[in-house]
């Protein structure tokens, strides 16, 4: 069918409208969460990292490393920690305090992360303020929050140096449960000045080790939380320290009740050492198996869904909201035309309605009719002047199950060969495209497609069948036959009858499906009905026309079936039959809107 311009513009304006739904449903994913589809991790990870959140601002003093040393000290007297040595503003200021500072020591900026610079004996003074103004400059959603900027003013501080390659001892907790103890060690391998991270300290060629436990300091695999940089294989011993570290963290979770957290501890001469509290650990991103998911949430008795409507709606939201509802219906009205004008959704026709009603009827007429065998007795008692190919072999089956059938007896597959012309056609007696053509007998060609046919195809044509209530192949056992071969590049004409008149005729190349034109009771030509991809003028109509329509006249008076469909073929300008379809294309052709109408005016007269 062709399309309106309207149509087109129509379609133009539908590609725009995806773009629009993509671009609200990263909205709605990535800034209001409202379509969370990642695993539990993520979805509380966001859930604590909302600025909607009540315990934000609480949550930021956690994360910052100056604030944090007082909460330890409230909480946590016993906790040891690096030792603030210094507080300033200005990097300026390490200038004049340059002499008073020991060899090693470790400058941080108290917002944002890896914000971290190692002073060592041979780092200059010029690079670890020109190195610290960069860190200013780096963003901070939070720096454009006045209230935290009120709470927790950025500064820098010079905290005293633990050590180098310390190993990083990480717990994992949600709901007040360690779900995984990270240990890692030679992050940064010799790398000074500003803290380049794992990444790029494999990069530079160190290795970098990684070890995973349970809370119970079980061995998990290096999969159970992925990382990306790993790794070279080196298992981490457990820290002495271990229960230490996990009473700190259950007593943690019991005053702040944080959903999800990740404390951070070293060991230095089997000492625990107070790393950080990180609040929203990895960026709240954890590529997770679905199998890990179902451990954790049975760990935690909860599911994914907890958190699917935590975040407000900005008013960019709301609008986009909005305009989704009308996008809506200018899809719909979209469809409409294209269903109802154009005809490239058409489903559930008048046409298609007819064809499946009609099935109903004549059961017995119609699976007679349908078997490709018994339908050739019925046309040689009625229809004794219709030509039609003869029957070469016919094969014995027995039914084994509900669809499955086998041969009866041992096949003499090399006699049946020896008997056979140079071509013929291997068939079942029912369902359609159930056929293979031999061009050149051959011994293993013929074997092996009829037993195809057999084992492959009758249970596909069975179970077909029932569901497509194309009932009249299952009145009759299946069976198996060698038909005369009639001709190359011959010519299907099927004339369709609907109430005894030639509702189309049909013409198709036989064995080049995709070559095809329509024509009407009159002989003039109809537009392509089925918007059959391949319709072509070279499909002519068949010089025995009228007698073929009068055969379709004396098939109704002795049959009286109202929906039907009789292909002939056209050999040395005589008739011969090709078949009788019961229900064309399994009643499941899709129609225009106009074929649809054609087909309610043809009816109706």
């Amino acid at each position: 069918m062709k399309l309106t311009k309207t149509d087109y513009i129509l379609i133009v304006n539908n590609l725009v409208l995806l773009a629009i739904l993509g671009y609200l449903y990263y909205k709605l994913e990535y800034e209001s969460g409202i379509f969370i589809k990642n695993n539990i991790l993520i979805n509380t990870c966001k859930y604590v990292n909302n600025r909607n959140n009540p315990n934000y601002l609480f949550y930021k003093k956690l994360n910052n490393k100056l604030h944090v040393k007082d909460f330890n000290d409230e909480h946590f007297p016993e906790m040891r920690y690096a030792k603030t040595l210094y507080v300033f503003e200005n990097p300026d200021y390490l200038y004049k305090i340059q002499n008073q500072l020991p060899d090693k020591y470790v400058v941080k900026y108290s917002s944002g992360w890896a914000m971290n610079l190692v002073k060592e004996e041979d780092t200059s003074m010029d690079k670890i303020v020109h190195e610290c103004k960069e860190l200013i400059k780096r963003p901070d959603d939070d720096l454009d929050d006045p209230e935290i900027v009120k709470a927790l003013k950025p500064k820098f501080f010079i905290e005293e140096y633990l050590g180098k390659d310390l190993i990083d001892y990480k717990f994992l907790m949600i709901y007040g449960k360690i779900i995984v103890v990270q240990i890692m060690g030679n992050r940064f391998g010799d790398i000074t000045g500003i803290e380049k991270g794992s990444e790029k300290a494999l990069k530079k060629g160190h290795d970098i080790y990684y070890t995973q436990y349970d809370e119970n300091g079980n061995l998990l695999p290096d999969s159970y939380l992925s990382r990306k940089f790993v790794i070279k294989k080196k298992p981490y011993p457990l820290p002495n320290e271990f229960k230490k570290m996990k009473e700190v963290c259950y007593r943690f979770y019991e005053i702040t009740k944080i959903e999800l957290f990740r404390v951070d501890f070293y060991e230095i001469d089997g000492k625990m050492y107070f790393g950080e509290y990180t609040i929203w650990p990895a960026d709240c991103k954890f590529p997770i198996s679905k199998q890990v998911e179902r451990h954790i949430q049975k760990k935690i008795n909860k599911n994914n869904n907890i958190y699917i409507f935590y975040m407000k709606l900005s008013k960019t939201d709301y609008i986009l909201l909005f305009n989704i509802v009308i996008l809506f219906v200018i899809l719909v009205y979209l469809y409409y035309k294209l269903e109802y004008e154009s005809g490239i959704f058409i489903r559930n026709s008048e046409y298609i309605k007819f064809c499946k009603d009609q099935q109903n009827y004549d059961w017995k007429l119609k699976a007679l009719l349908a078997n490709k065998i018994k339908v050739k007795q019925f046309n040689e008692q009625h229809f004794p002047e219709l030509k039609q190919a003869k029957i070469l072999y016919n094969f014995d089956l027995k039914k084994i199950k509900d669809d499955q059938y086998e041969f009866n007896e041992n096949v003499d597959f090399e006699q049946l060969y020896s008997n056979l012309p140079k071509k013929y056609i291997i068939k079942c007696s029912v369902g359609g495209a159930n056929h293979h053509i031999v061009k050149n007998n051959n011994l293993k060609e013929l074997k092996d497609n009829c037993e195809h046919i057999l084992y492959y195809y009758i249970p596909r044509i069975v179970r077909g069948a029932k569901e497509n209530n194309q009932l009249q192949h299952l009145q009759y056992r299946p069976e198996l036959f060698i038909e005369e071969y009639l001709g190359d590049n011959l010519i299907d004409y099927k004339f369709q009858l609907i109430n005894g008149k030639l509702f189309f005729l049909m013409v198709k190349n036989a064995w080049e499906p995709d070559m095809c034109k329509f024509y009407d009771a009159d002989g003039n030509y109809l537009p392509n009905l089925f918007n059959w991809p391949g319709e072509t003028n070279e499909m002519k109509l068949p010089n025995n026309f009228e007698k073929m329509k009068a055969f379709c006249d004396k098939f109704y008076e002795k049959t009286k079936i109202k929906y039907i469909r009789i292909d002939f073929y056209e050999i040395n300008n005589e008739i011969y039959f090709g078949e009788y379809t019961i229900s064309s294309g399994a009643c499941r052709n899709k129609v225009s809107k106009n074929v649809d109408n054609y087909f309610k005016r043809f009816i109706n007269n």
